[in-house]
């Protein structure tokens, strides 16, 4: 509240470092902070701290990858978010397939797209153990991931996520360039969301 109370954004920004020191494991204290820097490097250095005292929350590892992006730092927040899901996975922080799915749609729908296509891109296969832990012969176990694969590339579709949607069956594809069903997939998506030109651009490869 007191903090809230302050006009003067030096003034907050004081406060919330004093808040911090108090309580390092509080991420909102360091998300409010980064976002009150003006400047790259400062939000950067705050969000590095938050990183380094509370490295289990995906919650400021993305708002890392997505403050690399929007000062046009594009391989800089693939490296970032790459290191964050392997970081997490380390450290034993489990997040659901579907929870990761619904990060990457609300990093695209707040216009950060890179962030939001390296978060499908790294968790292609994350959560895909135990649903493919039955299937003992590796041709099925590769038409389940791509059945799995199509039918996510519909959902995020669905929930407004079209470069989310893009980006998980274009995977598909590179790494099952020879499956009709995920050429499909992917023809289907440009021919109900894209362009006649996106579409051909599909047939042609």
């Amino acid at each position: 509240e007191a903090i809230n109370l302050e006009e003067e954004i030096d003034d907050k920004k004081l406060l919330l470092n004093d808040a911090i020191a108090a309580n390092l494991q509080c991420t909102e204290l360091y998300l409010w902070l980064a976002k009150l820097e003006s400047e790259f490097e400062a939000s950067k250095n705050v969000l590095n701290k938050a990183i380094t005292n509370v490295p289990s929350d995906h919650v400021i590892w993305i708002a890392a990858a997505q403050l690399q992006e929007e000062n046009g730092h594009e391989k800089e927040c693939a490296s970032l978010v790459k290191r964050a899901i392997k970081k997490l996975a380390k450290s034993g922080v489990l997040i659901s397939r579907e929870q990761w799915m619904e990060e990457a749609v609300k990093s695209e729908k707040s216009a950060r797209p890179i962030t939001a296509k390296a978060l499908i891109s790294e968790t292609l296969n994350s959560g895909l153990e135990s649903r493919l832990q039955y299937f003992t012969d590796e041709l099925a176990k590769g038409k389940e991931k791509r059945r799995i694969w199509i039918e996510e590339t519909d959902r995020l579709k669905t929930m407004g996520g079209l470069v989310c949607a893009r980006a998980l069956i274009s995977a598909a594809t590179s790494l099952f360039p020879l499956k009709k069903k995920v050429w499909q997939a992917s023809i289907d998506l440009e021919s109900q969301v894209g362009t006649a030109e996106q579409v051909e651009q599909v047939l042609s490869q």
